[in-house]
């Protein structure tokens, strides 16, 4: 006997349909919630989004700007890499791989090189998503220059060692001072014990000693 399973067929797919439609509306509002979340965190800041499924990178307005890429400009993972100071290329792309695969949130200081050579500080915040299996799929962040905030921290770091070695300087120039004062002072002070010694009369056995102790020396009587 045959059955007809055209309605049951037309059922399956209408549910995965719908299925697929929820899973995207559910996508979107969180992607579109993570970016808001994201942008709250401070001003003139750019973002940007990973996709690790694609391999595709996109900036945003902001983020070209930041790295001094125009807009009708290609962007990929190499741009962002090409990007970063020489002296941490390397520590970034380990960094940031370790914190997406490891489930880790994504938070990095680095440095870039414009195209004129100019040195800036960035920082960049991110948030990686996963699928059921737990494999990174896509990350979403924020980045800001934060040059002005580490030029500050790196002249109050070397007004600090200044001081320290001031105060260190002005602490060996007293000791010195102190030193060649009492240098100074000692032999005005073993004279006049000296002196004294020969003033004291013989019956003054106490003032005697204790001149003794302090010189050192043999008592001398004067008669």
């Amino acid at each position: 006997m045959a059955f007809d399973i055209t309605e049951e067929i037309q059922a399956r797919e209408k549910a995965k349909e719908v299925q697929d439609r929820l899973a995207a509306a559910e996508k979107s509002v969180r992607d579109s919630n993570e970016w808001l979340r994201l942008a709250m965190h401070g001003s003139s800041m750019g973002l940007w989004y990973w996709n690790e499924l694609g391999w595709d990178l996109f900036w945003d307005a902001k983020t070209r700007e930041i790295f001094n890429v125009g807009s009708d400009e290609a962007i990929t993972l190499d741009t962002f890499y090409e990007a970063l100071h020489p002296d941490d290329r390397e520590r970034v792309k380990n960094d940031w791989r370790y914190q997406f695969e490891h489930g880790e949130p994504f938070d990095l200081e680095y440095r870039v090189v414009g195209s004129e050579g100019s040195v800036r500080w960035l920082q960049s915040h991110g948030c990686g998503y996963f699928d059921e299996t737990g494999k990174p799929h896509s990350m979403f962040g924020v980045v800001f220059d934060i040059t002005e905030r580490k030029l500050t921290q790196e002249a109050l770091s070397s007004m600090s060692g200044k001081l320290i070695e001031a105060h260190e300087q002005e602490r060996t120039r007293i000791a010195r001072e102190l030193h060649d004062d009492i240098s100074q002072r000692i032999p005005l002070i073993t004279i006049y014990f000296e002196q004294l010694k020969r003033e004291l009369p013989a019956s003054d056995n106490g003032s005697a000693l204790i001149v003794q102790q302090i010189t050192g020396a043999p008592l001398k009587r004067t008669h």
